[in-house]
């Protein structure tokens, strides 16, 4: 589950059983802050929280806030929370800090329905929320849209996105292991079928590597799991055959990218769909280093949309090709 959604999803347990609450939302923070523009916190009537916008710094004044019903009945307002403030609440920001933070003192049940709807369906969803007045519109967006959050005078919007999932193939430990180490970066892990996978010469007398012999096209493989926000991760050891099976499939689904591990002495690409890329592993790696090297190629890739983003503007693209949630 994605961060974003495990927030909303929090929001809309808490408003259906009669609670209030208020949503944060990141729109502006210093480079090295440990959350990204974007980022959500919902803080319940009672001090409950989901989610963070500061990693700790200054979630416990924000409850306090809450707490003390200083913004209830009002409109939504920005926050911003600096480290030279003569404020001693926000003593624990670092030197040169700056958060700026869009709060809601009043998000509505059919807002949060909307959004976990999408969330869960894997749509990438656009929430506008206008400053003014309170009223919040979204939008359903292509999977492929950059950027996170849009901060103008009158409106905030930001873009929510399920989690990113990562398909590992291949039976070497290093594949193993990321399948562990995925999921502590917030990934989804495809734990899909080796067997069902499976593609060598067509028969099990001519298996490769462990792979068994079974014939697989690309209209076998489980579909379902592929997607635009899923990054297909190949080791070294799965089959050529299988490699091209894999192309097709992932260009099928159209998911976001192929990334293969191979030695460095290897040269060429190997895998034909389009966008892939490499992870290139010197002699001598241990299958643990791998893993690192491979899950910081697949963090990479899930920051680069977001990068497109300067924190204050999405692309106009990305809105003018959305289509109405319904």
């Amino acid at each position: 589950m994605s961060p974003q959604l495990a927030v909303f999803e929090d929001l809309r347990s808490w408003l259906s059983t009669g609670h209030r609450a208020v949503l944060l939302t990141l729109i502006h923070a210093w480079p090295s802050s440990s959350r990204p523009c974007g980022a959500l916190c919902a803080i319940r009537e009672d001090g409950r929280l989901s989610g963070s916008v500061s990693g700790g710094l200054i979630e416990d004044e924000l409850i306090d806030l809450v707490r003390a019903g200083t913004y209830w009945n009002r409109p939504p307002r920005l926050l911003r929370y600096t480290s030279d403030s003569d404020d001693p609440s926000v003593s624990r920001l670092p030197a040169g800090a700056h958060l700026t933070l869009a709060l809601e003192p009043a998000p509505q049940l059919d807002d949060a329905v909307a959004v976990t709807d999408a969330l869960r369906a894997r749509r990438v969803v656009a929430r506008e929320l206008d400053l003014q007045t309170g009223l919040v519109r979204h939008r359903l967006l292509h999977a492929t849209a950059s950027g996170a959050i849009n901060a103008g005078p009158d409106t905030v919007r930001t873009v929510l996105q399920p989690s990113w999932r990562v398909w590992p193939v291949g039976k070497t430990p290093g594949a193993q292991i990321v399948r562990r180490l995925a999921r502590f970066v917030n990934f989804e892990v495809v734990d899909a079928d080796a067997d069902l996978l499976a593609v060598a010469a067509g028969s099990a007398s001519q298996a490769d590597n462990g792979w068994n012999g079974t014939m697989v096209d690309a209209e076998q493989i489980e579909l379902a799991d592929l997607d635009p926000l899923t990054i297909a991760l190949v080791f070294d050891d799965v089959p050529q055959r299988l490699k091209a099976v894999l192309s097709d499939a992932v260009t099928a689904a159209q998911a976001r990218s192929c990334v293969q591990v191979q030695p460095e002495s290897m040269s060429g690409a190997t895998l034909s769909t389009e966008g892939a890329s490499r992870v290139f592993v010197s002699p001598g790696r241990t299958p643990e280093e791998i893993a690192v090297m491979a899950v910081a190629a697949l963090i990479e890739l899930r920051a680069a949309p977001r990068a497109q983003s300067d924190g204050r503007r999405v692309p106009d693209a990305a809105w003018l090709e959305a289509e109405p949630v319904v």
